[in-house]
C-alpha cells in the first residue's frame, strides 16, 4: 500500500520543499543554511549570488518585497 506522501510525489505539481520555501527566514539564517551546505565560503558566496540574481530570494523591507542587485 502506497503512502499519501508517495502518491503526492508522483503529482506533477507537488513540491516537498514548498513549505519551507514559503516560510520567512532572516538573511542570517539563509547564510547559515547556505554555508553549511556547501564546502567553502567561494561556494557559499556564489551560491547566494545566484540566489539573489535570480529572483529565487527576496528581502522584505518594512512589508515589501525587494530584490537584491548584487555588484562584483
Amino acid at each position: 500500500m502506497r503512502t499519501v506522501v508517495e502518491a503526492l510525489m508522483k503529482t506533477k505539481s507537488f513540491n516537498p520543499y514548498r513549505k519551507f520555501n514559503r516560510t520567512r527566514h532572516s538573511l542570517g539564517e539563509l547564510v547559515a543554511a547556505v554555508g553549511s551546505a556547501t564546502n567553502d565560503s567561494r561556494e557559499a558566496v556564489a551560491a547566494l549570488v545566484d540566489l539573489f540574481q535570480t529572483g529565487r530570494v527576496q528581502l522584505r523591507d518594512h512589508g515589501h518585497l525587494k530584490r537584491v542587485r548584487v555588484c562584483a
